[in-house]
């Protein structure tokens, strides 16, 4: 049986295995360009400040904290994103 994870978290998220095409979006924006990845989720706020300013510090630290936010915030309400509420 192979072990097939998500990467986020051990459950599988409320619209099956596959992700919508707005999530897939969200995701290449982030990698792009981590700003608008954290725009796309959070808004004009904190986390969007605090991405700006790792992002012009170095690519990779505004990658890895935009990740990092999206998918605790994802872990925490994954029905955010689940089109069926």
């Amino acid at each position: 049986h192979g072990g097939s994870s998500h990467f986020c978290s051990s459950t599988m998220p409320p619209h099956g295995p596959h992700l919508p095409l707005r999530d897939v979006c969200s995701c290449v924006c982030t990698y792009l360009f981590p700003p608008l990845g954290v725009w796309w989720w959070f808004g004009c706020g904190i986390e969007l400040c605090i991405c700006i300013l790792l992002t012009c510090l170095g690519y990779i630290p505004g990658v890895i904290y935009a990740c990092c936010i999206i998918c605790d915030a994802y872990e925490e309400n994954p029905e955010r994103l689940d089109p069926e509420r």
